[in-house]
Order: C-alpha cells, then structure tokens, then sequence
C-alpha cells in the first residue's frame, strides 16, 4: 500500500513537545507517512536525521532563545529557509512522479512571539 506522505514543519523540539507528537501520532494512527522538521537543540547529541518510532526527523540549527523583535526575525527567517531548502532537496529525491504524493502539512509554531504579543 501506497500511504500518503506528510511533512510537518515547528520551530520547537521533536519529541520533546508534545503537541507536535500528539500531531504526528494522530496523522500515523490516520494511515500517513510522518516526516517533522523542527530544530536541532544547542548542545544537544541528538543526530541531525533519525527515525523516532515511526517518525522520520530532520533536525535544523537554530535556537529560541528571547531577545529582541529583530532577533525573533532573524531566527525564524532562518529557520523557514532551511526547512524550505530541506523541503526542497526531499521533493526534487521523489522525483517528478511522485510529486503528487508529497503533501505537505506545515504547523509551523509561533509561541516565542504570540506568547510576547499577549503580554
């Protein structure tokens, strides 16, 4: 069986949060074939590219450290770069004919900032 494939995107730590693991489980509990990029924690020895349980993780540099609006910017600009690049070099691996196969579900976090805003 053929399943379709779904990547999400977070700027948060996977498995570490856990809606973004709730969200995958549910999406391999409906049958899909999970891929998360999320971001590779400073310090950590954790691999870049694993498989956690059915889960295929790419992890990207980065941080969530506060700081100022600028800095909030800067960190997500770069890292919508990388998991556009990295969505990028995945899809082009497919192949054109399994493009159509490719969805791609983005759940792309923006805590740090709303959390800021609400204050």
């Amino acid at each position: 069986m053929n399943r379709s494939r779904v990547v999400v995107v977070s700027r948060s730590y996977y498995p570490d949060d856990p809606r973004l693991a709730r969200q995958a489980s549910a999406l391999i509990a409906a049958g899909y074939r999970v891929d998360v990029i999320c971001l590779h924690r400073p310090g950590s020895k954790e691999p870049s590219r694993e498989q956690v349980d059915d889960v295929g993780v790419l992890r990207l540099g980065g941080s969530r450290a506060r700081g100022t609006r600028a800095r909030y910017v800067v960190e997500y600009a770069g890292f919508a770069a990388g998991a556009a690049t990295a969505l990028l070099r995945e899809r082009h691996r497919l192949g054109s004919g399994q493009a159509d196969d490719f969805h791609i579900y983005t759940a792309v976090v923006w805590t740090d900032a709303a959390a800021k805003q609400s204050r």
